[in-house]
């Protein structure tokens, strides 16, 4: 009958589906007097990629596996995690607490954010899906930050090819169109994510993302929009977002990098 029918069938574990964009669905459920996360994912290599890298990711900082069941006869199965209660860091940023926020508690968050980066990469994986919708604000606290949605995620190797294009328009690194990836991807995406909250708007024109994107070095709105970093914001995030945003993932600045100028803020 496969997993996410059992849960609808059998009502004490009180499911509920939760639409996730782009007709998919996740379904959260109670079992045992605790709360879980059910994804179903049609392809049994994906969903064993995921599962490793989320045991070896798992930590406070990232989402946990419970449970994962395979119907290896048609090639999919489901992935159960813990339930994060809160709030994603959309519906944080278009809060009514996030209007008088001050740049103290932004750079918190922002280091928050940093902290569950970071865990990805001394472990030697590559989100490669940062946006604000796989931050989770913990019991809606912006300074207790986890990481979710590693189903895009790659261990960082020699080569990083990719096979095709991967990643949410518009947080995705210029390289990812060259299919290729590198560590310092995840740093492009999560400057995106930081100037979404700041501008509180995407980085990027999704209507002209590829174009844009794959024009950088010559690209006019990409010279704005560095200009209006620069003019329009404190320099304790501009001069760090302006080294996050360079266009070569080999001069971009590390997440240890990263770490070492937000933290010494403090």
């Amino acid at each position: 009958m496969g997993c996410i029918m059992s849960i609808y069938k059998n009502r004490k574990y009180k499911y509920e589906r939760i639409d996730v964009g782009k007709g998919k669905y996740i379904y959260k459920f109670v079992k045992n007097n605790e709360k879980q996360i059910c994804k179903k994912i049609n392809n049994i290599d994906k969903l064993i990629d995921e599962v490793r890298i989320i045991k070896l990711l798992s930590s406070d900082k990232t989402i946990i596996l419970k449970n994962y069941k395979l119907c290896e006869k048609y090639d999919y199965g489901y992935i159960y995690y813990e339930y994060i209660p809160g709030c994603d860091l959309i519906e944080y940023v278009y809060s009514d607490d996030f209007k008088n926020i001050t740049d103290d508690s932004i750079l918190k968050m922002f280091q928050q954010m940093i902290l569950c980066v970071e865990h990805c990469h001394i472990n030697n994986v590559v989100h490669l899906d940062l946006k604000l919708d796989n931050f989770i604000c913990v019991n809606n606290n912006p300074e207790n930050i986890k990481l979710i949605d590693f189903g895009l995620s790659k261990r960082n190797t020699i080569s990083n090819k990719l096979n095709n294009f991967c990643g949410t328009i518009p947080y995705t690194a210029p390289e990812i169109f060259s299919y290729v990836y590198f560590l310092e991807s995840d740093i492009w995406s999560l400057a995106c994510v930081f100037y979404s909250i700041l501008f509180k708007k995407n980085i990027f024109p999704s209507d002209k993302f590829k174009y844009i994107i794959t024009n950088l070095r010559v690209s006019k709105y990409f010279k704005k929009i560095k200009n209006n970093i620069k003019t329009e914001l404190d320099p304790l995030f501009s001069e760090i977002l302006l080294k996050m945003l360079v266009i070569n993932p080999r001069k971009r600045i590390s997440i240890n990098e990263l770490k070492n100028e937000l933290f010494d803020k403090n």
